[in-house]
């Protein structure tokens, strides 16, 4: 007797590394003259991992969904461009996950970021 295959979709679940269902960068500009503002948002969707606490090969945990806010703030002139910009505006921690690579504990570093907030000015000049 031949056993049938039977696909399993890996979307939503984490047995391997993350597939969320759902994930999108959405961001929006806003120019006046030399200034322009963008605000950015990038959202996952919760995923499912097998749970390491229990006994139940078939037992599973929900691992958070995770957005991030990004700013940034610039001025363009005729010789070059300062901005001022914040990755992580509301300093989000990454959801916790039982799963991760060894090295990255607590969280996988394939859907989430572990760094916090963090605020940078880049610059060029035109010559």
């Amino acid at each position: 007797m031949v056993d049938r295959l039977h696909f399993i979709s890996g979307l939503g679940n984490n047995d391997r590394f993350p597939i969320p269902r759902w994930r999108y960068h959405l961001a929006a500009n806003w120019e006046a003259g030399a200034w322009s503002a963008t605000l950015a948002q990038t959202f996952q969707v919760s995923y499912s991992e097998f749970d390491s606490t229990r006994c139940d090969e078939c037992a599973r945990r929900r691992v958070g969904s995770y957005q991030l806010w990004d700013a940034q703030l610039a001025y363009v002139a005729s010789h070059g461009k300062l901005a001022l910009s914040m990755k992580n505006l509301f300093d989000r921690k990454p959801p916790f996950t039982q799963n991760a690579p060894a090295w990255a504990v607590g969280y996988d570093a394939g859907y989430a970021d572990p760094r916090g907030r963090s605020v940078y000015v880049t610059g060029t000049i035109k010559y």
